[in-house]
């Protein structure tokens, strides 16, 4: 029967219903259902929220990883650094070990300084000594006007040596304007400079082609005749350097005349004494002679003007002019008493011929 319950039973059909229309709700209660979730608002700002923290999480984890990165890779580059020092350290003493210039001294100099020869020699730090031209170098070197000779040596690992011989300044040459300095041989070096000059004896009457280039260095043979007769001068100036009288007749100036020969002139008073051609290659019979010339002068209390001594016809004839001496331990002025005076009176056998 219909509807019909027995005790202990429930009918399945009765009991089902109220689960299917609690599980599936009705059209219209889905609408309000529906309508609530749009029409509140926050449930989205939840689901916002919620959207926000997931996107923190993977933001914190690309900055961690970035700050790893940039430790490592800065880590890295520094030890990149380090080694490449230690390398380039390494290279540096196996090319200083295995004959490298790094170090350069020089010797001999006086007027020139180190630095003047090291920058004149072409040499820089870091060359190879086994490339160094010593001829080369040492042609630069001489460059200097003081540079007479200059010798460059290569010595392991690391030096290069520089010994340096100078002129030593003689004389002076004067022609064109330009006062030269000479050595003792004959080459003409160098143009004085203000100190340079000092208390040398000056040389005058000589062409300038003698002196147009710093450095004149010719063997005997190549000579020219103008360098030979300098070279006569600069041996009449060692004599005179040697002889009696050096202190009572100074030197300060030697003329050269290619027709009346070398004429000497005192640094004390300005005396002259023309020596000619002939004398001039015999200083020692030259020096002589004018120092009893000097003597004869001085015992008759006179100041020799000027003393010619060129007569090659009569080698024993000497015309000397003089002036009396007026003032105490001085030379008296010129005057008419001072002119020359014939005297044909000789001196003794051994004596030359004096006229004044």
């Amino acid at each position: 029967m219909k509807g019909w319950r027995g005790k202990g039973s429930s009918p399945r059909n009765v009991r089902v219903r109220p689960r299917s229309v609690e599980a599936r709700p009705g059209l219209g209660e889905r609408l309000r259902a529906w309508w609530r979730d749009h029409d509140r608002d926050p449930e989205p700002a939840q689901t916002q929220a919620e959207e926000d923290e997931v996107e923190l999480e993977p933001s914190e984890a690309s900055t961690s990883a970035w700050v790893a990165w940039l430790t490592w890779g800065t880590a890295a580059f520094c030890v990149c650094i380090v080694a490449l020092a230690v390398l380039n350290l390494h290279e540096f003493q196996t090319r200083v070990e295995t004959g490298v210039a790094s170090k350069f001294e020089v010797f001999g100099n006086k007027r020139v300084t180190d630095q003047q020869v090291i920058q004149l020699s072409t040499l820089r730090w870091g060359d190879a000594l086994t490339h160094v031209d010593r001829d080369y170098v040492a042609r630069n070197v001489e460059k200097l006007p003081w540079v007479r000779h200059a010798d460059v040596e290569a010595q392991l690992p690391n030096r290069v040596v520089f010994t340096v011989q100078e002129y030593e300044p003689y004389a002076l040459l004067l022609g064109d304007g330009k006062l030269m300095i000479v050595d003792a041989n004959g080459h003409v070096f160098k143009e004085a400079e203000l100190g340079e000059a000092g208390d040398l004896p000056v040389i005058t009457g000589f062409s300038a082609q003698l002196h147009r280039e710093a450095h004149v260095r010719t063997t005997a043979e190549a000579q020219s005749p103008e360098q030979r007769r300098l070279q006569t001068v600069l041996r009449l100036i060692q004599a005179h350097g040697a002889s009696a009288i050096a202190e009572r007749f100074p030197l300060s100036e030697l003329h050269y005349d290619a027709v009346l020969g070398t004429t000497l002139v005192s640094a004390r008073d300005g005396a002259e004494v023309r020596l000619g051609k002939a004398l001039a290659g015999d200083p020692e019979r030259a020096f002589g002679l004018m120092a009893r010339v000097l003597d004869r002068a001085r015992a008759e209390g006179q100041w020799l003007r000027y003393a010619l001594l060129d007569d090659e016809l009569r080698p024993e004839r000497v015309v000397v002019r003089t002036e009396r001496a007026t003032l105490a331990g001085g030379a008296g002025g010129a005057s008419a008493a001072a002119l020359p005076k014939a005297v044909t009176a000789a001196a003794q056998a051994e004596e030359p011929q004096i006229e004044d």
